[in-house]
């Protein structure tokens, strides 16, 4: 599993292709590199994940809100539901947990 990937898109690609995880997290949506990578990410290896309350732009409360930025970017740029956006996360955190 990679915590908030940063590095090239090779070196991703490398990573997908030996089975590995990806927590992604709202601060990536923030940079063109950051939605390069998550864009890249195939939604069966994609994990939800926050360094909340370390990480910025959360503001002075530590809510999970940041997850519905982070769902709502995925339906939007893949095209499906949030609902099942949010299922293929939750299943994909099943597989690593098992």
């Amino acid at each position: 599993m990679l915590h908030w990937y940063s590095g090239s898109l090779h070196t991703l690609q490398d990573a997908i292709n030996i089975g590995c995880y990806f927590s992604i997290n709202h601060q990536m949506l923030l940079s063109k590199n950051g939605k390069g990578i998550v864009d890249a990410l195939p939604l069966d290896r994609i994990l939800i994940e926050s360094d909340a309350p370390f990480s910025s732009g959360l503001g002075k409360e530590y809510l999970l809100d940041f997850n519905k930025k982070i769902v709502e970017y995925l339906s939007e740029t893949r095209k499906y539901s949030d609902e099942d956006i949010r299922k293929i996360i939750k299943n994909n955190f099943r597989r690593v947990l098992s």
